[in-house]
């Protein structure tokens, strides 16, 4: 965040390992929104980047259909049929992998992008497809889209 997008080390917030508590301590609860975060937040000036990474289990679940706002974009590891993936070294999930890499500049660089110093929407999701969705494929015989911008 602080080298691919610019945002300063204090406006990171970075939660490992994050228990209910700690969530609800920063965006609120259903219904009661104003967690740490609302604070922080200036309204109609502040962007916001929220990345979550976790797998539960090799288990297909059924999602949720989601009512977001028009200014909330979702970048996800993969719809709502698809089984996000580890690297074969357990060292990251493919979507962890190939977003940092992406978001750091690869996705700007030819052939994904334009080479203007920025990572847009659909640099970056052709650049997930054309990695992470192939590496879910050679390893696991997935064919996760990957990079969706909903």
């Amino acid at each position: 965040m602080t080298q691919a997008l610019g945002v300063r080390e204090g406006n990171i917030v970075d939660l490992r390992d994050a228990t209910q508590a700690d969530l609800i301590s920063v965006f609120g609860r259903k219904g009661q929104f104003k967690g740490r975060l609302f604070n922080w937040v200036k309204p109609g000036r502040s962007n916001v980047t929220i990345y979550y990474s976790g797998h539960a289990s090799p288990v297909y679940m059924r999602a949720k259909t989601l009512s977001l706002p028009a200014n909330v974009t979702v970048i996800a590891a993969g719809g709502a049929r698809e089984m996000a993936s580890w690297e074969k070294d357990k060292s990251h999930g493919l979507f962890t992998k190939y977003f940092l890499l992406g978001m750091s500049g690869k996705a700007d660089a030819a052939p994904f992008g334009n080479g203007d110093g920025s990572v847009g929407y659909d640099e970056l999701k052709r650049y997930l497809k054309d990695t992470m969705s192939y590496y879910a494929r050679r390893y696991y015989g997935r064919f996760a889209l990957g990079g969706g911008r909903e």
